[in-house]
């Protein structure tokens, strides 16, 4: 039984540190003044829908997200991938009815690299 305490408390300490580690990544996201940001949020039981190519993507940084980590970004669907430029949301590509992402690399690179070139108009 002290075991299965024990772990009980770890498993809750972690969900915390973890809880609020994302809540001041989603902060330090919003306040980003330079660069673009893209964030895909998720959860585990979707897992084998994730993007595929979001580290492949260039001119951003990128991040994932789990969707209980994520209340402020107003997630309706999973997986959701969330462009930001300057802390402001550029653009958003929610999934499909069956939890798929629809947009592909070049949807998103091309919308990652129109905000890059409006930048100098």
């Amino acid at each position: 039984m002290k075991f299965l305490r024990n772990n009980i408390l770890v498993i809750s300490f972690l969900s915390f540190c973890l809880s609020t580690n994302a809540q001041e990544t989603i902060s330090n996201l919003k306040k980003t003044k330079n660069g673009v940001v893209i964030v895909e949020v998720n959860s585990d039981f979707n897992s084998k829908n994730s993007v595929s190519f979001l580290s492949q993507l260039k001119d951003c940084k990128a991040y994932r997200i789990d969707i209980s980590n994520a209340k402020t970004l107003e997630v309706k669907t999973i997986p959701t991938l969330i462009i930001f430029d300057s802390g402001q949301e550029k653009g958003r590509f929610e999934a499909n009815i069956m939890m798929e992402c629809e947009a592909t690399f070049d949807k998103v690179q091309n919308t990652i690299n129109e905000i890059i070139l409006n930048k100098f108009q």
